[in-house]
């Protein structure tokens, strides 16, 4: 008898989950990466007040609270959650489909195609959107709030997916490298592609 199949929409949920931690964990070094940019952009003028990761979290805790760190948070958030979820809901979802009939188990092609299909889930769903999205509030100097409708009834929904093909290129090949490495990963552990592993290696295959 052939195992059970795993649900998606535990994936979905627990990738949201995820994605959210992963966001708010690394987004003071982005924010901080970010000003960085700013600062090498900039010719002449004071010297910047810092020139590193970390002298610009201390200097910017030290002289505007560590909460602004999470200054521009809230946009990312709001892609970053779903785009995990979509990613790991897709990638259960297309292994469900993939798995062999009789045994439950998928090779490593399918498990290679599983992660593709689910990274240009991922990418026409969440990654294209917000990365238009990010790039076009910056040029226009708009919020999220005012720049979105800015961009749809000046561009149309289409304005959104500026790019999908090769983000669905590029990510298809990520995700699908990435799902056949772990598979591989819990295959040479343990000998089941599919097993659940220990948090450690779990996080260290990660």
């Amino acid at each position: 008898m052939p195992p059970a199949k795993r649900d998606p929409s535990l994936s979905l949920a627990a990738g949201c989950v995820a994605g959210g931690v992963e966001a708010c964990i690394t987004w003071p070094m982005e924010y901080i990466k970010t000003q960085l940019q700013t600062f090498s952009k900039v010719k002449g003028g004071k010297p910047p007040p810092f020139t590193g990761i970390g002298s610009g979290l201390v200097y910017t805790v030290r002289t505007t609270g560590f909460f602004s760190l999470y200054n521009g948070l809230a946009p990312v958030l709001i892609f970053a959650v779903p785009k995990a979820g979509i990613r790991f809901g897709a990638n259960t979802y297309f292994k469900n489909l993939l798995r062999d009939k009789e045994t439950g188990k998928i090779s490593m092609g399918f498990a290679f195609l599983a992660g593709m299909c689910a990274g240009v889930c991922e990418a026409t769903l969440a990654v294209t959107p917000q990365e238009t999205i990010k790039t076009k509030l910056i040029n226009l100097n708009m919020g999220l709030l005012d720049g979105v409708p800015h961009i749809v009834k000046s561009e149309g929904v289409g304005g959104l997916y500026n790019g999908l093909f090769s983000t669905c290129l590029k990510q298809g090949g990520n995700q699908g490298s990435r799902f056949l490495f772990m598979a591989q990963y819990r295959l040479f552990l343990s000998g089941d592609a599919e097993a659940k592993l220990s948090k450690p290696m779990t996080f260290l295959g990660g």
